[in-house]
């Protein structure tokens, strides 16, 4: 076990289930560890043995690495699993004067994997992990696996289609309408314009 390894343990805990005055089950904790991205000091928890196939769990927003402990314990015998904390989230440290773009979770993804020899990896991730876990794998290919987003992508089919029939405006206004490979610089002009406009 290396040096930052602060907590392993055996929880014993009762949850209702059924009608039942509860149910008692015993899960073996993971191990808790930190690293370095940024200069943050960003924490992580890991389940499984070394040497079993890697596993990368991202939560949500507003969320934590611990709310992946009951979908690790059943996985923990097929993979090796890192479930990090996100900067600003449980036990990882806020980003005083930089920020929570996603570009910089993504980074920290990246240091996460390169530091413990990850890649390739499979990912799970949720909502805002995900959005973050599809993003880093079109700029990383190279080091994933297989990738499973829930609810990460963005609204869903019925959400765009109200979208594409609402009148927008601003810098994004209809680019929904244009193929993928013309959203981008159509958004750079529409950007330009709308400052232009705005200003003057």
């Amino acid at each position: 076990m290396d040096e930052t390894a602060r907590l392993s343990s055996n929880r014993r805990l009762s949850y209702p289930f059924s009608g039942n005055s509860g149910v008692t089950c015993v899960m073996n904790g993971p191990t808790s560890h930190l690293y370095f991205s940024q200069r943050l000091r960003l924490h992580y928890v890991a389940w499984g043995k070394e040497g079993a196939p890697n596993l990368l769990m991202i939560h949500g927003g507003r969320d934590h690495c611990r709310n992946w402990d009951w979908v690790a314990e059943r996985l923990r015998d097929r993979y090796r699993i890192i479930a990090p904390d996100l900067r600003g989230h449980g036990d990882s440290e806020w980003a005083t004067g930089a920020s929570y773009n996603e570009i910089n979770y993504i980074y920290d993804i990246a240091q996460l994997v390169l530091q413990k020899k990850m890649a390739p990896v499979t990912i799970i991730a949720h909502s805002l992990g995900g959005s973050i876990a599809l993003l880093y794998s079109g700029i990383f290919p190279e080091t994933v696996k297989k990738v499973i987003a829930i609810e990460g992508l963005g609204p869903s089919p019925q959400m765009m289609e109200r979208m594409r029939d609402a009148k927008i405006e601003g810098p994004g206004a209809q680019l929904g309408h244009r193929p993928p490979g013309e959203r981008g610089p159509a958004w750079h002009a529409n950007i330009r314009r709308w400052r232009t406009q705005s200003r003057g």
